[in-house]
Formats: structure tokens, C-alpha cells, sequence
């Protein structure tokens, strides 16, 4: 039954873009009188006028370029996790020092990370030294018994990053250390403020 259900929603694809497009085709025939009012020098093009050149110049590059893009973010996500399972788990001594190191994908931290008033860090999360980490590190936190302050590392991993921006006071700078705003980051991914991330 599950080839039968594949090609059952192929079937439903196809019959989607056809009757999309067959609509696209029938509003352009009909209402030829309506398009020849837009401006000639107008550069906006609506998809019914020309369906073909709708699907061939806009949507399918910007599908095959999020394809793409997608493929290349699972690359990075499979070859982190991978590393952090050969790597770090397979070799700690302890299920407490399986997470106490990883590596990550930095993404940046922005306002929606931006805790209630009335807690620190409560609108200034660029200027600040907090970053979201993933439940992993708490995890590490409560098996350790680690006393407050949490402070985490971050460094570039040589020869994986981009060429780092040297920091304008301080251009040897290979690492900083930062406090937690949460613990609320998916597994492997680490969002920092933009300072730190260069």
C-alpha cells in the first residue's frame, strides 16, 4: 500500500499544477483586455500573464535554490552529529562529560530570544555575553552539580569556519566566554549575539 499511497500523492501533485496552471492559462486568455492596461514601463509582471515564464523564471529556481540550501543545512546538521557521536560521546569517560564539550552550528540570537522585563539581559541581548544553548548543556549542568556562575567557551573550529573578523579592540581574540539565557536551542545549533559570532 505505501508504493500505492506515493503514487496516489503524485498523482495529487500533478493534478494541483495542472489545474494550477490550466487556470493561469484560461485567466490570461480572458483577461488579455485588463492586462493591456499596465504601464509599459511597469516592471511588475503578474503570473497569469505569461504562466510558462512564471514557472520557469521565478518558482522553480527559487524552489531548485531552497533545494539546495536545504541539502546543504543537513549536510552540515548529519556531519555535527556525527562528530559529536564519534567524537565526543563514544570517547567520554561519563554520560556528565558526553556533553560537556560539543560542537555546534551557530546561528544568531535575536529579539526573540529577548527574556521577560524584569530579567537580566531583558533588552539588550546584542550587547550582552547570553546565548541559547541547546537542553544538552543543562543536562551536563545537573549531572555535574555545577555551582552558578555557568560559563561556556566559544571558539571557531580551524579549517571547518569561514576566515574569522578580527575584533576591532581586540584582534588576537580566538575564543569568549558567556553566560546561558536559556537552554532552549535545538540539539547541535547554539544562537549567539552578532559580536560573538565573528
Amino acid at each position: 500500500t505505501k508504493p500505492k499511497k506515493n503514487r496516489m500523492r503524485h498523482l495529487l501533485l500533478l493534478t494541483i499544477l495542472l489545474t494550477i496552471t490550466i487556470l493561469t492559462t484560461n485567466a490570461s486568455t480572458t483577461n488579455t483586455n485588463s492586462n493591456n492596461n499596465i504601464q509599459q514601463h511597469s516592471t511588475y509582471r503578474h503570473p497569469t500573464q505569461h504562466p510558462t515564464s512564471f514557472l520557469h523564471d521565478g518558482l522553480l529556481p527559487s524552489l531548485r535554490t531552497k533545494w539546495s540550501n536545504a541539502q546543504k543545512l543537513a549536510a552540515l546538521e548529519q556531519a555535527v552529529e556525527d562528530y559529536n557521536a564519534m567524537e565526543i560521546v563514544a570517547t567520554a569517560p561519563n554520560a556528565a562529560a558526553a556533553v560537556s564539550y560539543r560542537r555546534l552550528i551557530v546561528m544568531p540570537l535575536d529579539e526573540g530570544f529577548d527574556p521577560p522585563s524584569g530579567v537580566f539581559s531583558h533588552g539588550h541581548v546584542q550587547m550582552g555575553d547570553k546565548m541559547s544553548l541547546p537542553k544538552e548543556f543543562w543536562a551536563a549542568i545537573q549531572r555535574n552539580n555545577a555551582e552558578v556562575p555557568w560559563l561556556f567557551e566559544v571558539s571557531r573550529v580551524n579549517g571547518i569556519t569561514t576566515p574569522r573578523v578580527p575584533h576591532p579592540t581586540d584582534p588576537s581574540l580566538q575564543s569568549c566566554v558567556g553566560g546561558a539565557i536559556d537552554f532552549r536551542s535545538p540539539s547541535n545549533y547554539v544562537f549567539l549575539p552578532h559580536w560573538m559570532m565573528h
